[in-house]
């Protein structure tokens, strides 16, 4: 099943790609944004690796970050249905994820149409996205959510305008305490992230993009085979985040 995987995933790429001097244009336009500097300052790794996540989680496991031009950001209408893509269990049954099997209410369909990610991209001036790797844990991810809400914290603090933000996999924000509620129904809507996947971004070809634009190969993404399996080829896993950011209030007219 995995196999049938990567080749959806490589169909829907295959459809999407841009030459790398076509992304050196808009990064460059990128550039010319009077905020541009202030935001790679905020954004440096090592600057997000120091700050306090609410709750007392520490920031885990990031190893890059990288602001790109929102038109970077690949969307697609057949990406969320890839969550429904069915993989093999250690009991040897064909589920789907397990977000989108019990309802849980950031996963498709609750999850904002590709068509309401586009808008909020193209409301966007940069998108900020933040890779963490050597997870090893599904409870990392929940930790890597609050280290997201952390850093748009820090950033509305020094004046810039998150219009949106990406998690990772269902939402874990109320867990251990309160399984979700599901169905769309949310005790923290404040704090509900949806994925980028389950919002119909291509986190795959994005990182590849990034990883043609630094000339970072470790940006690049690879699936796992066997996921779960005792012959699962990796144990450690990465995971990306995004944030999209606008113009300061105060430029917003100008």
């Amino acid at each position: 099943m995995i196999e049938r995987l990567r080749d959806k995933i490589n169909l829907i790429h295959s459809e999407h790609q841009i030459p790398l001097s076509d992304l050196r244009v808009f990064q460059k336009e990128l550039e010319n944004w009077i905020d541009f500097p202030k935001l790679i300052r905020q954004t440096q790794i090592d600057i997000l690796r120091g700050l306090k996540v609410q709750n007392g989680i520490e920031p885990i496991k990031l190893e890059r970050s990288f602001v790109v031009h929102p038109r970077l950001i690949m969307v697609d209408e057949r990406i969320p249905t890839l969550c429904w893509h069915l993989y093999k269990r250690p009991d040897g049954r064909l589920l789907a994820c397990g977000g989108v099997r019990h309802k849980r209410s950031a996963c498709p369909p609750y999850a904002p149409s590709p068509d309401k990610t586009r808008i909020a991209l193209d409301e966007s001036r940069a998108v900020v996205v933040i890779q963490a790797g050597g997870l090893s844990e599904y409870d990392q991810q929940r930790q890597l959510h609050r280290t997201l809400l952390s850093i748009e914290k820090q950033l509305e603090e020094n004046a810039f305008n998150v219009i949106h933000s990406w998690s990772v996999g269902p939402c874990r924000i109320c867990e251990p305490e309160n399984e979700c509620l599901g169905e769309g129904k949310c005790r923290e809507p404040k704090f509900r992230r949806f994925s980028m996947e389950g919002s119909g971004m291509g986190v795959f070809l994005t990182c590849d993009r990034i990883a043609e634009l630094t000339g970072d190969n470790f940006w690049r993404l690879e699936l796992i085979d066997n996921w779960e399996l005792n012959n699962q080829t990796s144990k450690m896993f990465k995971s990306v985040v995004a944030i999209a950011v606008g113009l300061r209030p105060q430029l917003d007219s100008i």
